[in-house]
């Protein structure tokens, strides 16, 4: 999956980090290249191209690019504020001529609290949610309620943990549920 934080990116590999509208405009014109490049590979990848990732909530730009390019729109926020996302990104897709079913939505930053917000979440369109954990105690309880929750909810189509920091030696990274 292409997918990465710019921040992350750029500060850990040395490159300019630059504002925010220079790196939009990489973006748009990186995945333009992209794309058509991997319409030229021979062979081509044996399980078609590798999903593309859009993070971020930019209603003029940033939704536009997703709509052009991504499988996967990550936001932030509460469910009104997803439900509002997802329809402007519905937009831009129609602009585009693209099917906005093709995007699959997903939510950053979910936590406890917000474990009881997953029906509300649902209905706004998001289907894809990361749950952030951190040291030191490393606590995966909330993560496993989510997991209990979302597989009995009809629609939750995958659930992530997503360390803030490496986890201690001995314990297992990031994990993706089995079968979601």
């Amino acid at each position: 999956m292409i997918g990465r934080s710019v921040s992350v990116s750029a500060c850990g590999l040395g490159y300019e980090f630059s504002t925010a509208p220079d790196r939009l405009r990489h973006l748009d014109r990186s995945l333009a290249t992209i794309v058509k490049r991997w319409g030229k590979l021979n062979p081509p990848p044996v399980h078609g191209r590798p999903p593309i990732l859009i993070g971020g909530g930019g209603e003029k730009v940033t939704l536009r690019i997703t709509a052009q390019y991504a499988d996967i729109w990550n936001g932030f926020g509460l469910p009104d504020v997803a439900r509002h996302k997802c329809h402007v990104l519905d937009e831009h897709c129609r602009r585009l001529g693209r099917d906005p079913g093709e995007i699959e939505r997903s939510i950053g930053g979910f936590n406890a609290e917000r474990i009881t917000l997953l029906d509300d979440y649902l209905a706004a369109g998001v289907t894809h949610f990361i749950m952030g954990v951190g040291g030191p105690d490393w606590d995966l309880g909330q993560l496993s309620k989510l997991i209990a929750t979302a597989t009995s909810t009809t629609g939750a189509k995958r659930c992530w943990a997503a360390a803030a920091a490496p986890p201690p030696r001995g314990h297992a990274a990031p994990t993706r549920v089995p079968g979601r």
